[in-house]
């Protein structure tokens, strides 16, 4: 005999699977490995459609508020300890005199940051580079530097080189700006090699180098590290064959674009050093005139000394320095002798840094307290700047997006919104402009479609060629048409 199936059947059994559904929901952990696989166990919430994120994870602050931390260089886990600690900020600021400063004596911070909005606000952030931009109307007659900081995002000049090209075409200028004396990076706009004891050297080779950045085995005591945030050192006791060198240059592009060509050969260095540029027509203490035009140069050095970069720059115009620091989030600046910067931005008239930092910390950046941790220690860097370049606009560039695999599925990393929000609002109060790369890019998930344009390695995270061409010429775009 055959039992008719009511709706009230159909309804009790689908009641029944949601109901050992969430039993399982309940009582599986949130992911298990199968074999290669990990299964991943949903909450309930996501089930039925009502999950809700918790307050710490929320990407939105309570009242609109970002609150400060009484100690906001500290970390909160092992992992931020490990990105950190190679740029912890000190809590005392070195001055030209070597002298210490305190922090107090720096711009006061406000007891809280009031976060912005997600969608754009109603502050124009040029407003903020005005003197940059009436420095470019005297171009012609002086030289001006801009000097682009960045973590990886910016390697083998990439991001900066459409920066570059877009205010020379615009303003004059040539060069690539300051190299270091051993390249171990190569890069886009330039080939060099450098020849000590006979032999071209290898990226593990060359002199002794200190980095303010990366591993702590490559930190020097007293913080006497150049514009670059690194040091060559000259010295046969240290590294047999150091004190005779020859760097080979030449131009890596095409001698329609204006890095190709320079008309100056700057050498930065400190000690008892015997230099010379082959092409050289004349010499003003350590910088060499060359013939116009020129795009390959030989530099030989002999003796005992220190050597922070080599600059390959033209006689007006604007310059572009790519300063990349592989792993860095920034918060090394602090950790430079103010004696080495100060003279540095004031000799080359530089008046514009760019800071472009963040993405090496967002793996590791789960919480708003996190988010703030880091804000406050970059605002530590720029008071700092502030300070060495009193006559440079700053300009800071928020990170990229960047995607990550949850919950089976390829989204922004969770609190990159608010650390772009923040970062802004922090640009605010410290009166320095801020390029919002996270919103150009188009926002949370745009990272999966630059990969799908082949803008994006797999990774999810840094740019193709391609890519970083197109993200440095929104930067450049923005920054010019102001």
């Amino acid at each position: 005999m055959k039992k008719n199936i009511l709706p009230i059947h159909i309804f009790l059994f689908i009641g029944c699977c949601l109901a050992v559904l969430a039993v399982l929901c309940a009582v599986l952990p949130k992911s298990f490995p199968i074999g290669s696989l990990v299964i991943r166990t949903p909450y309930l919430g996501q089930v039925v459609g009502c999950d809700s994120v918790g307050v710490e994870d929320s990407l939105d602050w309570e009242d609109g508020v970002l609150p400060l931390l009484t100690d906001s260089v500290a970390v909160v886990d092992d992992k931020q300890q490990q990105l950190s600690s190679p740029d912890s900020c000190e809590k005392t600021l070195p001055t030209s005199d070597s002298q210490v400063v305190d922090k107090a004596q720096l711009p006061p911070q406000q007891e809280a940051v009031t976060v912005i909005p997600d969608e754009e606000d109603s502050i124009d952030m040029h407003i903020y580079l005005s003197d940059f931009y009436e420095a470019l109307q005297s171009a012609d007659d002086t030289p001006i530097r801009v000097v682009h900081y960045g973590d990886s995002q910016i390697e083998e000049d990439r991001l900066s080189m459409q920066v570059r090209r877009a205010l020379q075409t615009r303003y004059g200028g040539g060069g690539v700006g300051l190299i270091p004396l051993h390249q171990t990076i190569g890069t886009r706009t330039s080939w060099q090699s450098l020849v000590m004891a006979g032999q071209a050297q290898k990226v593990s080779g060359g002199p002794k180098r200190y980095l303010v950045y990366g591993p702590s085995s490559y930190r020097r005591k007293g913080g006497v590290y150049g514009p670059m945030g690194q040091v060559a050192i000259m010295d046969n006791d240290v590294v047999s064959g150091s004190e005779d060198m020859t760097l080979h240059f030449r131009a890596g592009v095409k001698q329609i674009y204006s890095e190709s060509r320079f008309n100056r050969v700057r050498i930065w260095k400190k000690g008892d050093l015997t230099l010379s540029v082959n092409k050289a027509t004349g010499r003003e203490g350590d910088t060499f005139i060359v013939p116009d035009s020129t795009t390959a140069v030989i530099v030989h050095l002999n003796g005992q000394g220190e050597v922070y970069g080599i600059s390959m720059e033209q006689s007006s115009g604007v310059m572009v320095d790519n300063i990349p620091m592989r792993g860095s989030s920034g918060a090394v600046f602090t950790s430079i002798a103010s004696d080495e910067l100060m003279n540095y931005y004031k000799k080359t008239n530089t008046r514009l840094i760019i800071l472009q930092y963040g993405g090496n910390i967002m793996p590791y950046t789960t919480t708003k307290t996190q988010v703030v941790q880091y804000v406050e220690k970059m605002r530590i860097q720029i008071q700092y700047l502030k300070y060495l370049a009193p006559n440079s606009s700053i300009l800071l560039v928020g990170p990229s997006d960047m995607c990550e695999l949850r919950d089976g599925r390829l989204q922004t990393y969770r609190m990159i919104p608010v650390m772009d929000r923040a970062l802004k609002q922090m640009a605010i109060d410290e009166e320095i402009s801020y390029f919002s790369l996270y919103h150009s890019m188009g926002g949370s998930g745009s990272m999966v479609q630059w990969h799908d344009k082949g803008w994006v390695g797999g990774d999810y995270i840094h740019f193709t060629p391609k890519g970083a061409e197109k993200a440095g010429e929104m930067l450049a775009n923005w920054l010019i048409n102001k």
